[in-house]
């Protein structure tokens, strides 16, 4: 076993990591498959950290671990962009840098965290459970 197992993992790796096992404790204590309903029922209970991801997975169509511009604009409408495609592709780059993502690879679960918590595009706790609660934003443009 290594010492340390966890050293050299991307940070892609370490969130799909982290979602892994806040699943199979879920299931292993509950003895329920953590799947979206399940989500949608556990949504009241969920702690920030978890409702961030929870959020993250549902816009992470393509499940490849970071939102690209197309996956993240749905959330970005939602909450209140209105611009057009290419005021998009502008904000994405600028949202990417802001919270230290490459705009070539998107916002990693870290990124999109520190988007949510920022003082200038604060989602609340009430506002990431509605969102699992009504499965908004699933596809891309929704």
């Amino acid at each position: 076993a290594r010492l340390w197992p966890d050293v050299g993992m991307t940070e892609a790796n370490m969130a799909e990591k982290l979602q892994n096992r806040q699943k199979s404790i879920f299931e292993k204590v509950s003895g329920a498959k953590l799947d979206h309903s399940a989500v949608t029922g556990m949504a009241e209970g969920l702690a920030r950290a978890s409702l961030k991801i929870a959020v993250f997975d549902l816009l992470d169509e393509d499940g490849d671990g970071f939102l690209f511009k197309d996956e993240l604009r749905s959330f970005a409408n939602e909450f209140g962009f209105e611009g057009s495609e290419e005021e998009w592709e502008d904000q994405f780059v600028d949202t990417c840098r802001e919270v230290f993502c490459s705009p070539m690879q998107g916002l990693s679960i870290g990124g999109f965290s520190r988007l949510v918590d920022d003082s200038d595009c604060y989602i609340s706790d009430e506002e990431l459970r509605s969102i699992i609660s009504e499965g908004k934003m699933l596809t891309a443009g929704a």
